[in-house]
């Protein structure tokens, strides 16, 4: 990638990819804390993709050139044409994982798998989604995931 990208995204890479660290192994270690880490996470993101997504939604063509194959593909066809519409709906997806890892139980082990889900659909965004950003955060989420019996037993509520 040309110096422009690093330039730019150098911070929010490095940041980005040292708080996915941080969640993996506080997942491990103290894997309630880490779901309220998630929850943060996924918050933010849906506040930061809904607002770009109604003012400024071309903005996301941009990660057509650091995506992998038929990722920068889609993003330069068929993306292109409904960016806001498609974003808003992945911002609600967020929302709701978000809230999902604010829960316990089944609802907690049903956003563990969706953002696994989530975090391998954005793995072929390259360096777009702060690759390898997206493998970091799938091992803590499933940290959780496995763990979140633990969790239940430990607060009495198994």
């Amino acid at each position: 990638m040309d110096g422009n990208f690093w330039s730019t995204w150098a911070v929010p890479y490095f940041v980005s990819n040292a708080v996915a660290v941080a969640l993996a192994v506080l997942a491990w270690k103290r894997p309630n804390a880490a779901r309220y880490g998630y929850a943060v996470m996924f918050f933010i993101a849906a506040i930061v993709n809904s607002f770009t997504a109604i003012n400024n939604p071309m903005d996301y063509l941009n990660y057509s050139p650091l995506a992998w194959g038929p990722y920068s593909e889609f993003i330069r066809g068929a993306f292109a044409g409904i960016v806001g519409v498609f974003v808003l709906a992945i911002a609600f997806g967020q929302l709701l994982l978000a809230l999902g890892f604010l829960a316990r139980g089944t609802i907690l082990k049903i956003a563990c798998v969706g953002s696994i889900i989530f975090f391998l659909a954005i793995t072929p965004l390259g360096l777009g989604a702060a690759f390898p950003f997206p493998l970091f955060a799938i091992l803590g989420a499933l940290n959780i995931f496995i763990r979140s019996s633990e969790l239940r037993m430990r607060e009495g509520l198994a």
